[in-house]
């Protein structure tokens, strides 16, 4: 009995895999008028979502998110410069995003492609945005020395993506406001369809920063146990 549901499981993932690979369109569209995603969520459902810090010992800092299969790596180097002529007082961070083969075949050994460095800008400006950080914060000595925070992510599953018409990004900031939207080409969006976006990613961003705020307590009790 076991061998006969192995088989069938076996042949089951097999005609799927042919299917995706054939007529991935068909594939994914005949999954959406079901309501549910090829990965068994439904259409509205969120993947779940891990945050590791501290992971990287090379690293100033690190973080290791993962949603669902997708991992992102964010390792932070400091380094001390020079600061810029219009703000003397401020540090400043700077977002470096690679998209590697290993993320996708689309993409190939070099220099930061179009994708990459969108993504690095969109990061940049979200920061900036949602005053996530405190870049005085970062400032040694006014107009002589400060601290420069490198931020190298990584990206190591995106068919649905090269699938989708069309697509938008919000970042919603601590007070759940939004402080970024980002779309890049594609199909126009309904002002309902950006609605119901906004009040999606308001929903998410109070799970995500949860994970997040839970991960750096985690961090901070190691810390204090290391130095007792």
């Amino acid at each position: 009995m076991d061998v006969q549901y192995n088989e069938s499981q076996s042949i089951n993932k097999l005609f799927k895999y042919i299917c995706r690979t054939i007529h991935p369109v068909k594939y994914l569209q005949d999954h959406l008028e079901q309501s549910i995603r090829p990965d068994g969520r439904k259409f509205l459902s969120f993947r779940p979502v891990s945050v590791n810090v501290s992971s990287i010992v090379q690293a100033d800092s690190s973080a290791i998110f993962k949603l669902g299969n997708t991992t992102a790596v964010c390792g932070i180097k400091a380094e001390l410069a020079t600061p810029k002529v219009d703000t003397p007082d401020h540090g400043y961070v700077v977002p470096n995003v690679e998209l590697s083969p290993l993320c996708s075949s689309r993409f190939r050994p070099g220099p930061p492609g179009e994708q990459a460095q969108v993504l690095s800008k969109c990061i940049d400006v979200i920061l900036n945005n949602s005053a996530a950080l405190d870049l005085k914060d970062l400032c040694i000595c006014k107009s002589k020395l400060v601290w420069v925070l490198q931020l190298l992510i990584t990206d190591p599953t995106d068919d649905e993506e090269d699938l989708a018409s069309g697509k938008f990004s919000i970042a919603i900031d601590d007070e759940d406001n939004f402080c970024y939207v980002h779309k890049p080409g594609g199909i126009p969006i309904s002002a309902n369809l950006f609605s119901k976006g906004l009040e999606m990613a308001r929903t998410r961003a109070k799970s995500v920063r949860s994970v997040i705020n839970a991960a750096i307590s985690t961090l901070a009790v190691h810390d204090m146990e290391t130095d007792t």
